[in-house]
């Protein structure tokens, strides 16, 4: 695992890794079921029509507000529902990621791999912050 160090509270038993490195997509593309692009606000990247274009939380909850998600009050998992969870620090968004159906969570790393976890704190940190808000939209 080449993120291993990074994020400390990872180990043997909170996840798995799914994926090798790509630089094809990001967290917040695997997060909207996309592995075809990289997203991003900054030039050249794709970023959905009518989001918010900002480094800011705000707009990567934008970013998903106008693909039909809405803020949920829970991370628990519900049928027929996918949740996104939005990671954040200083105001800024740093990570997302997706619930599966057993309720593990799913995330890629930035240019590294994939993997799936079983907690949303175990990607918490110095680098991730802080899982800030959940969003949820039924499925389709």
């Amino acid at each position: 695992m080449r993120s291993k160090g990074l994020f400390p509270r990872l180990d043997e038993s909170n996840h798995k890794v799914t994926s090798e490195p790509t630089v094809e997509y990001n967290c917040i593309a695997w997060a909207a079921n996309e592995s075809d692009r990289w997203w991003d606000v900054a030039d050249g990247y794709y970023w959905p029509e009518g989001a918010e274009k900002s480094y800011d939380t705000s707009a990567l909850v934008s970013a998903f507000l106008v693909q039909g998600f809405r803020e949920s009050a829970s991370a628990s998992v519900v049928p027929g529902v996918e949740k996104v969870a939005v990671y954040s620090q200083a105001g800024e968004f740093t990570h997302i990621a997706r619930q599966l159906p057993d309720g593990r969570w799913a995330s890629k790393l930035g240019d590294l791999e994939d993997i799936e976890h079983r907690t949303l704190e175990a990607l918490e940190g110095s680098l991730y912050g802080k899982t800030t808000m959940i969003l949820e939209r039924p499925l389709t």
